[in-house]
């Protein structure tokens, strides 16, 4: 068929010269692109293009090259520009104005119509600059056709006068030949204005000639137009030689990507306004594709849930897959979009990967084409042999694989998991098992890997994982031994005692030895959150822990005797267990595990009174945790709260608070009991000492207390707490409350240390300070043992302000002295704050006499208050009334055991209240008490 052409004047039509022959090119190919309203201007990419070519040849770069995937707003971007940097022309090409005309060129990432709506070029002579455009297309292989298009776009510009050389130019039927090149070249120079020749879509030109003759006119364009080359892929033009020159200035592809604030923007442009975590939420999806935006921006309006919208916007949305499909995918040759299918069932790629996947030896080659030549696909560091497509073309292809072929689709999954299994991979090799829809293989994956993947990473991935599988694969006693773990270790007992009751087994069932000790573990771990812990530790024992030939299962036990036998109080054996465990995770990186372990070690230092290791071991816990994102997971709850208890057995306040407020706000319904409890327990004695309502933060307390159990509270938590009821109870006033505090000590630790200290503290609060001291004998001496070291610092402290009160200043300096000496290796504090004023008088008074601890007191007189004045106000009667205040007797019967009469000990009462600043008498009980004077 005859080429379409036309016989076009050598300049303006009057010139009166030889009409030379071109083809007809249609006014929509040379005109700069119209923009709709709905686009949004850049002005962050405006920044990256000059808006006026060199000067002066070879002083700066004379070729701009663009190139981006499909939909990336290329077009738009240089319409853009391009208005902002020409002025208009007085004549236009042609007749076509805004929406008249249209070559049926669709806008790169935008949807609109894009040639033919607004003047091309611009006359240059008034501005700094004009631009002339060309939309190139599959026509532009012929080469007469693609330089009639540029010859005209260059004349439209208005650059070149009538009579130039320009218009004479007769584009060549073949090859370009040296004779036109110079004529040209000597055309060009002729311009009177700078000259930007825009050629859009670049990857439309695969001719050898017309891509030679372009490439030739690069050679020769110094002195001449600036080009900017903008397309889907960089063109074969030798650009490495112009790269040497310094010729060359690229935006790169991740440039174009929408920020949040101008994906904002574009949706408000369209009439679309999103809540934050919506707009978030669709800009990872689309990963700031134009072309995604703008389908997502057309979808919403009118929507009667939007929200519901971006929450289901996909590769496999219709608009989606039909742009994708069609700008895409489509011209792709047949064997790459298979490769393609077969592919997308992975999230990342490496070459052996792609090449198990699709069966295809040349997988790296494919894979390098397609990073190179932008088709939505991203190479996973500059160098690296891994890849991944697009988020929407990878939803894309799963959905067409999906539709047309299941059984591929199955298969594929079935190679992606024995892939990674056998490359080291397997989080990734279960995840691939599960969605083949293969139990045998899933089974097998899953107890080879899931124990690693649970102690690597914690029990929630592997939870979501199985949340789908089928009924016949979590049947298997080892898919629901490792499902109940990973419901355990995310706090899910109901989840895991449901999987261990399907299975209907004990742990003695089981054939092989290591599901045998995997089922008796996770029962360990199932009664710490509410069972009987010493019970199952005890069948975990009769399976044995030695080596089960699977070293993660092996840890698992290691880890749940060492937590079990710490809460029981076995110390020694708990820290041998954790570090040995510690040590192994950190060989094997599983850093879950490593977690569990440092917050545990944490807590055993704890039990010990030893304040510096419960301190570095909970805050290594919490720094390891937030080098990996888990500092805000319910893990760190306890290292938390061990954080809180430091502090506060430190004195230090705010420290405390915060880190009980950072704990409590980590726990959840599902929480290991005893953690629970020592994060509640460390909250309220904290509140204690910050709380406005006194009686308030010993209710929480007392809650608390009343909660603890032989089988969920370890003996120091209890011993711990109990000294802290017991005082915040008769602070307030709370008899009853303290007199159950003793009772309760009793039953759960026994006729130990603790107890005694408890009713010590009740004979002196009753006024017999001589039996107080005669109970705490044996704590004193050392005959009753003690669960926890800061026991014995609260008793000598008890007997230092009982000797001061009865006189002997010998045997109060002594006993302030064995306090010293039994809190200063472990930096313990809170006992001297807690047992009054009169212990800071007596550090005071024994200044120079407390040997190798004068530091340590020194330390304590600055950390503890100054005794107020207010108490030595009291008189001798009123000292002896205070006393009797605590106790239940009414003001008559108080009267006749002072041998007073009734008005005398209101009177007398009346002065206490105004002395200790009071209203009532239980508010004068707790002035006193915390100021030593009970």
């Amino acid at each position: 068929m005859p080429r379409p052409t036309e016989k076009t004047s050598a300049g303006a039509a009057s010139s009166g010269a030889g009409r030379v022959e071109r083809a007809a090119v249609p006014p929509p190919k040379v005109r700069i692109p119209f923009t709709t309203a709905a686009s949004v201007t850049r002005q962050r990419l405006m920044r990256l293009i000059p808006a006026e070519p060199p000067a002066v040849p070879g002083e700066g770069p004379d070729v701009l090259l663009l190139c981006a995937p499909a939909g990336s707003g290329k077009t738009t971007l240089l319409a853009d520009w391009a208005r902002q940097v020409a002025v208009l022309p007085d004549a236009e090409i042609g007749e076509g104005r805004p929406g008249e005309e249209s070559s049926g060129k669709q806008e790169e990432g935008t949807g609109r119509e894009g040639a033919g709506t607004e003047e091309a070029g611009t006359v240059g002579a008034r501005g700094r600059a004009v631009v002339a455009w060309v939309s190139l297309d599959a026509d532009d292989n012929d080469v007469f056709r693609l330089w009639s298009a540029l010859l005209t776009s260059l004349e439209a510009t208005g650059a070149w006068g009538p009579g130039s050389t320009l218009h004479r130019l007769a584009p060549p039927h073949g090859p370009v030949e040296p004779g036109f090149l110079a004529a040209v070249a000597r055309a060009l120079e002729e311009a009177t204005a700078r000259v930007w020749l825009v050629l859009d879509d670049t990857q439309e030109l695969h001719d050898p000639d017309a891509l030679h003759s372009l490439g030739e006119l690069l050679r020769i364009t110094p002195g001449g137009p600036a080009v900017v080359l903008s397309g889907r892929e960089e063109p074969p033009l030798a650009l490495h030689r112009l790269r040497l020159e310094g010729r060359v200035r690229e935006i790169p592809a991740h440039e174009l990507t929408f920020t949040r604030e101008e994906a904002e923007r574009l949706l408000d442009a369209s009439g679309v306004r999103l809540p934050p975590d919506r707009l978030g939420l669709l800009v990872d999806r689309t990963e700031g594709w134009a072309a995604g935006l703008r389908l997502a921006a057309l979808s919403l309006p009118g929507a009667p849930d939007p929200s519901a919208v971006i929450g289901e916007f996909s590769g496999d949305d219709r608009g989606v897959t039909d742009y994708i499909v069609g700008e895409v995918v489509h011209h792709l040759p047949a064997h790459v979009r298979r490769f393609l299918l077969d592919t997308s069932v992975c999230d990342r790629l490496s070459v052996g990967l792609a090449a198990a996947l699709s069966g295809r030896g040349d997988a790296g080659e494919i894979l390098d084409r397609l990073e190179r030549g932008n088709v939505l696909t991203v190479r996973l560091g500059r160098t690296g042999d891994w890849y991944r497509y697009h988020s929407l073309l990878l939803g894309c292809l799963r959905a067409e694989l999906r539709r047309g072929d299941m059984a591929a689709w199955l298969r594929l999954h079935r190679t992606a998991a024995r892939w990674y299994a056998g490359h080291g991979m397997p989080d990734e090799a279960l995840e691939h098992a599960v969605a083949s829809e293969d139990p045998d293989l899933a089974a097998e994956l899953i107890e080879a890997h899931g124990p690693h993947q649970i102690l690597g990473r914690g029990g929630a991935p592997l939870r979501r994982l199985l949340a789908g599988a089928p009924a016949g694969l979590t049947a298997r006693p080892a898919v629901a031994l490792v499902s109940a773990l990973a419901s355990l270790l995310s706090g899910d007992r109901p989840g895991a005692e449901a999987r261990l009751h399907a299975l209907g087994r004990t742990p003695a069932d089981h054939p092989q030895r290591a599901l045998r000790v995997l089922h008796a573990s996770i029962e360990v771990n199932r009664a710490r959150l509410g069972g009987d812990v010493p019970a199952a530790l005890a069948r975990l024992d009769a399976v044995g822990t030695g080596p089960t030939g699977n070293p993660d299962i092996d840890l698992i036990a290691l880890v749940g005797a060492g937590t079990a036998r710490m809460w029981l109080g076995d110390h020694d054996t708990a820290e041998r267990n954790l570090t040995d465990a510690l040590r192994l995770a950190g060989a094997t990186g599983l850093d879950y595990l490593a977690l569990v372990c440092l917050g545990n070690l944490g807590a055993v230092a704890s039990c010990r009174s030893d304040l510096g290791g419960t301190d570095r071991r909970a805050r290594a816990a919490v720094e390891f945790a937030a080098s990996r994102g888990w500092e805000h997971t319910s893990t760190c709850a306890f290292p938390f709260g061990l954080l809180a208890w430091a502090a506060h057995q430190r004195l230090d306040t705010r420290a405390a608070r915060e880190y009980a407020s950072t704990a409590m706000s980590l726990l959840h319904d599902h929480m290991e009991a005893t953690v629970e409890l020592s994060v509640r327990a460390t909250d309220a004695a904290v509140a204690a000492d910050t709380a406005g309502d006194a009686h308030s933060a010993a209710a929480r307390m007392h809650e608390v207390w009343l909660r603890m159990d032989r089988r969920h509270s370890p003996p120091s938590l209890i011993a711990y707490s109990a000294p802290a009821v017991q005082r915040l109870a008769l602070q307030v006033g709370e008899t009853a409350w303290a007199v159950g505090a003793v009772q309760r000590t009793r039953t759960l630790l026994g006729p130990g240390g603790e107890w005694l200290l408890l009713r010590a503290v009740a004979r002196a609060h009753g006024g017999r300070p001589d039996a107080a001291r005669r109970v705490l004998r044996p704590v004193l001496n050392g005959s009753a043992p003690c669960v926890v070291a800061t026991t014995a610092v609260h008793a000598w402290l008890l007997e230092a302000v009982l000797a001061e009160r009865s006189g002997n200043t010998y045997r109060s300096h002594e006993a302030v002295a064995r306090a010293l000496e039994a809190a200063a290796p472990r930096e313990i504090l809170r006992p001297f704050r807690d047992a009054g004023e009169t212990v800071r008088t007596l550090i005071a008074r024994g200044t120079g006499r407390f040997g190798r601890h004068e530091a340590f007191a020194a330390r304590l007189l600055t950390a503890l208050p100054v005794p107020s004045a207010a108490p030595a106000a009291l008189t001798a009667s009123e000292q002896r009334l205070l006393l009797e205040l605590p106790s239940m007797r009414t003001t008559e019967e108080i009267a006749a055991a002072l041998h007073v009469s009734p008005n005398t000990v209101k009177t007398h009462l009346r002065g206490i209240y105004r002395k200790l600043g009071v209203r009532s008498r239980r508010d004068a009980i707790t002035a006193a008490r915390r100021r030593g004077l009970l």
